[in-house]
């Protein structure tokens, strides 16, 4: 699969201070911890669903960026009812576990949302003992209006989960 690189010659910090969204449909590699690709999905004007590993990702975010709201087993589904009730929140951000994605699936029409799924090879290191959700997450991402997987941490092609081999770098 051919790779686009993205080359910074401007010495920037962060994916924000020259991108508006993220990349639709793609699986970035970003070999930079903490250049703001979540950050980006939550500030932007997109709806957006951000999916990551644990809870601890979410309640950090969490703190930083009220707009949002978390799903993970210790939310109500009142708490998510209310949340897209809410006509003062225009623009909607969902963080969610890869073991919520389902139950935010039940709430939310995904062709209205894009997803970033951060941490991507956690995906690879959880597909063992965390299969149904790995599956979940592996089997709904294409429905929403557009994808991007996430990592700092590279995996090879030859070891990668075979549904996300074939998706643009």
């Amino acid at each position: 699969i051919p790779m686009t690189q993205i080359i910074d010659s401007q010495g920037y910090s962060f994916l924000s201070q020259f991108l508006v969204d993220l990349p639709d449909n793609c699986y970035l590699q970003k070999g930079l911890t903490g250049c703001g690709n979540t950050t980006l999905a939550l500030l932007n004007d997109k709806n957006y669903v951000v999916v990551v590993p644990f809870i601890s990702l979410i309640t950090n975010k969490c703190t930083v960026h009220k707009n949002v709201c978390p799903v993970y087993s210790d939310i109500f589904d009142s708490e998510i009812q209310d949340y897209l009730d809410n006509s003062d929140i225009k623009v909607k951000k969902f963080m969610v576990t890869y073991d919520s994605l389902s139950r935010l699936l039940k709430f939310i029409d995904p062709g209205e949302y894009k997803i970033l799924i951060d941490e991507a090879h956690k995906l690879l290191d959880s597909a063992s003992f965390r299969t149904n959700a790995v599956e979940t997450v592996l089997e709904n991402y294409s429905k929403f209006k557009s994808y991007m997987f996430a990592t700092a941490t590279p995996v090879r092609d030859e070891y990668q989960l075979p549904v996300l081999r074939d998706i643009p770098k």
